[in-house]
């Protein structure tokens, strides 16, 4: 009698070791393995020997999600950072950045104006120290152009030389109009119509300075010119 040829699909002896089978018979090991297990069963298989392959395969995945948010976080420049000195306002914030932008902005959708009202300085002789660091360090990396502040403030900053002339960012006929001599370095802006239709904070007077290394002086300009002619 013939001896009965051996089934292609029989079960791999599982007394050889691993490492003398070939691939072709160590994926089917595999299938035999998991194909004799429940899915719970399945589930701690899989985590305990393919769990540094998961980890890094999500590591991959984490960092390449990084890397685009990255890059795409470096294409957007600010063209306009107007700051507000103790805000205190019944309007949504993000609204208001919303309007600013839209009124500011540019056909460049990676062109941003910041709006920021976190700065909480109350008595400035007295202020919590780590909100005037944050100021501090704000100032000193160039991100904060306009400043709407309390007279306090003002006058404590201006003796370090923080503000810019502001008769060095217009005509000698619009510094005429707008009441702007040569050394002026704010603006009350306490009766415009503008801050009527704006109410970003409750003192008096309020005062709109420029910092003095501030590199966006065009628009700078521009909101100027848009507080002072609203009507």
């Amino acid at each position: 009698m013939k001896k009965e040829q051996k089934n292609e699909k029989d079960p791999i002896e599982f007394h050889r070791y691993e490492s003398d089978m070939t691939r072709k018979e160590k994926r089917e090991l595999e299938k035999q393995k998991l194909g004799s297990m429940n899915w719970k069963e399945k589930l701690e298989y899989v985590w305990t020997y393919y769990k540094a392959a998961m980890a890094a395969v999500i590591g991959v995945i984490v960092v390449i999600v990084i890397v685009c948010q990255l890059v795409e976080n470096s294409k957007y420049k600010t063209i306009l950072n107007v700051s507000v000195i103790n805000a205190s306002m019944s309007e949504d914030t993000e609204a208001i950045g919303k309007e600013l932008q839209d009124q500011f902005g540019t056909d460049n959708k990676y062109d941003k104006v910041s709006f920021d009202t976190s700065l909480m300085m109350g008595d400035v002789e007295t202020a919590d120290y780590n909100m005037v660091m944050k100021f501090t360090t704000v100032v000193a990396a160039g991100d904060m152009d306009v400043l709407i502040t309390t007279e306090e403030v003002y006058d404590h900053y201006k003796k370090q030389d923080m503000f810019l002339d502001l008769s060095t960012l217009f005509t000698p006929e619009e510094c005429e109009q707008y009441g702007i001599t040569p050394g002026m370095d704010r603006l009350d802006i306490t009766d415009t119509a503008w801050l009527e239709n704006h109410r970003w904070v409750q003192y008096e007077p309020v005062y709109l300075t420029v910092i003095s290394n501030t590199n966006h002086q065009d628009k700078i300009k521009e909101f100027i010119t848009a507080v002072e002619e609203e009507k």
